[in-house]
Formats: structure tokens, C-alpha cells, sequence
């Protein structure tokens, strides 16, 4: 699976993109990052396909932004190292 950054750039209710990842990706393949503004998603598809399946490509649930992460550095807590460690698909 790839990993993906799903990013709310709404400014007032962000709970309907939130709701869609809830109802759409399996609980262990995404990772709230920032309440209601940013998650981890680790999805088998294109960032196209994935905004399909949230049902968001039309713009419904707000202003988002979909990204794959290739190249990543940074740190972080240790929650979200080992998420991104269980969905490394380079290490399967």
C-alpha cells in the first residue's frame, strides 16, 4: 500500500472529510494526525482513486489536499513511526 497525507484546508467544518476517511478506510489503515485537519492513509491506489473512494472529488467534503510520501524526514511521535512503519511497503 502506498502512504498517503490527506490534508483539510477548510476553515470552518471539517468533520464531513473526517466522517468519510471514518466510514471508507479500514481503522488500522489511517492515523489522525491533526484533529479534523490531517491523516496518514495507507491506500492501494492512486491519490485520484483515493478522493474517489472518500467521495470527496467533487469538492463535497470541503477543500483537501492528497498526497503520496515518497521521500519523508522529519520527526515525530513514536505513534506515527510505527504507524508508518506497519505500512512501509518497501519493508513487505
Amino acid at each position: 500500500m502506498t502512504q498517503f497525507m490527506v490534508l483539510s484546508m477548510a476553515k470552518d467544518d471539517e468533520t464531513s472529510l473526517k466522517s468519510s476517511i471514518e466510514t471508507n478506510i479500514a481503522p488500522a489503515d489511517y492515523l489522525e494526525l491533526v484533529s479534523n485537519r490531517s491523516w496518514l492513509v495507507a491506500f492501494s491506489g492512486t491519490a485520484s482513486e483515493l478522493s474517489e473512494k472518500l467521495g470527496a472529488k467533487d469538492g463535497s467534503h470541503g477543500h483537501f489536499f492528497i498526497t503520496s510520501m515518497n521521500d519523508i524526514s522529519g520527526y515525530g511521535p513514536k505513534s506515527v513511526i510505527d504507524w508508518m512503519d506497519e505500512h512501509d511497503r518497501s519493508a513487505k
